[in-house]
């Protein structure tokens, strides 16, 4: 029997990008930063990957170069009203606005008294612009290349050319039709969305032909509830979102639509069951439960709804050492529920089993997936997390300290104490620009902290009798 072919990974980057992405007041440089070691790791090729290569150490991504949006891409989604706003920066600067000091760690902090706004009754407001969406120089060029960027990578997935596409610099969730919030101007994610269910466009000389990518599900991994990919899908019956995020009254955006038992428009409306939300009432949430959840509440849901293709946010605001210190994720335990997530396959009926070769599955059943950044306010550690799943992405894991129970099963990884699995590690390479910022490891290494799990197993518990619940729903609309 054949092996399967490595994934075809499409990697969306350009230092002229990167230095646009690097503005956001919230994460200022965080994007260079992140290119850079993950460059530095060689897991990237300016050419396409050599298909026979022996041994996966072989296999890189491709880099594209991203596309820069245009208005008319953005409108797509987004209000008129709110784009001319937008973009119309030295008018909106003209407008003095009393603002308290952002806070980039937990935005719903930052919200200034509501007598702050009664002279400010303008766009400025109505649009979010203000305290943790600051108008910034070069807004507008950064609107567009977060947005063309994940639409680069949407139309490397539709058309067939990769597998897998990675965009670090976009997963904005927060975004709403006509208002910034939580860092986020633009919804890119929104925009990837519709791109990836337009029909596909052959590339020159290719007769192959693409199936159409119909059902498209959403997961996002983010400390912070997807707010703004939810409403905009909560309607449509081919897209259904799931966010895992910690939920509690004034943590950010706490809005009632982020509550475990919601979970859209009512039966017997069709997109029913089709806005979900895997809430995790308490801070400390360990890699172990984040691991659980996933296989016993998210891949049901999964396999009920059987998307064309998988959306990922992958944002990274819940590892330890972050300054939002509400979760306790820690590196290798992230990577598995990135491993489980990537090793999900197309639902095929049993007919469609019976007729494939099997030295094809791995082949015929890989989803289509997109895998984009997101919050994450320690850069150095974003970097880490984001450089190790780009190489999960292809295969090819880097290694890490794992300190998850040996009741988690890891790949190709030896006990060294009898009750905890253990790894080599990664070490930062010096040709990477920003190395110093690595100190003091050195390493890819982010280890748990000492704080507990204050997540019962009542409390773990209930989310998967609830996510049973939804799974059979789905179920029953087919």
């Amino acid at each position: 029997m054949q092996h399967a072919l490595p994934p075809r990974v499409v990697y969306v980057s350009s230092p002229e990008a990167r230095s646009i992405t690097d503005r956001l007041p919230s994460n200022i440089g965080r994007s260079s930063i992140v290119h850079s070691l993950i460059e530095s790791l060689e897991l990237l090729t300016e050419s396409e990957t050599d298909r026979n290569a022996q041994g996966n150490d072989a296999v890189r991504a491709r880099v594209a170069l991203p596309l820069i949006a245009t208005c008319q891409d953005l409108l797509r989604y987004h209000s008129p009203e709110y784009i001319d706003t937008l973009f119309n920066q030295e008018a909106m600067r003209e407008r003095p606005l009393k603002r308290d000091k952002p806070n980039f760690y937990h935005p719903a902090q930052s919200r200034g008294p509501e007598s702050d706004s009664d002279d400010n009754g303008d766009e400025v407001s109505d649009f979010g612009l203000e305290d943790d969406c600051p108008i910034f120089d070069g807004l507008e060029e950064y609107c567009k290349v977060v947005a063309g960027g994940s639409l680069t990578a949407a139309r490397e997935i539709r058309d067939g050319r990769a597998d897998i596409a990675i965009y670090w610099d976009g997963g904005r969730h927060h975004a709403t039709k006509s208002k910034a919030s939580g860092f986020c101007y633009v919804n890119d994610i929104i925009l990837a969305i519709i791109e990836l269910q337009r029909p596909s466009v052959p590339s020159l000389g290719s007769e192959a032909k693409v199936k159409r990518l119909s059902k498209i599900m959403y997961l996002d991994l983010d400390l912070h509830h997807g707010d703004g990919v939810a409403e905009a899908f909560s309607s449509n019956k081919r897209v259904l979102t799931l966010s895992c995020h910690l939920w509690s009254r004034g943590f950010y955006p706490s809005s009632p639509e982020g509550q475990l038992a919601y979970t859209g428009p009512r039966h017997p409306a069709p997109a029913a069951y089709t806005t979900l939300n895997l809430v995790i009432p308490k801070s400390g949430l360990s890699s172990s439960n984040h691991l659980r959840l996933v296989k016993t509440s998210i891949k049901p849901v999964f396999e009920a709804f059987a998307p064309d293709a998988l959306v990922i946010q992958c944002g990274v605001d819940g590892l330890t050492e972050d300054p939002c210190k509400e979760w306790n994720l820690d590196l290798a335990g992230y990577g598995e529920t990135l491993k489980e997530i990537l090793s999900w396959r197309k639902c095929q009926s049993v007919d469609e089993l019976q007729k494939a070769p099997l030295e094809n599955e791995e082949l015929s059943y890989r989803l289509p997936t997109l895998l984009l950044g997101g919050g994450g306010y320690n850069s150095p550690n974003a970097a880490r997390a984001w450089a190790y799943f780009t190489s999960i992405a292809l295969g090819r894991p880097l290694a890490v300290t794992s300190m998850l129970p040996m009741t988690v099963k890891l790949p190709e990884a030896e006990s060294s104490n009898g009750d905890r699995q253990q790894s080599e590690v990664t070490h930062i390479p010096e040709t990477c620009e920003y190395w110093d910022e690595f100190r003091p490891s050195f390493t890819l290494d982010i280890l748990p902290g000492l704080r507990r799990d204050e997540n019962s197993e009542e409390d773990i518990q209930k989310i998967e009798r609830t996510f049973a619940e939804y799974a059979a729903k789905l179920r029953q609309r087919k």
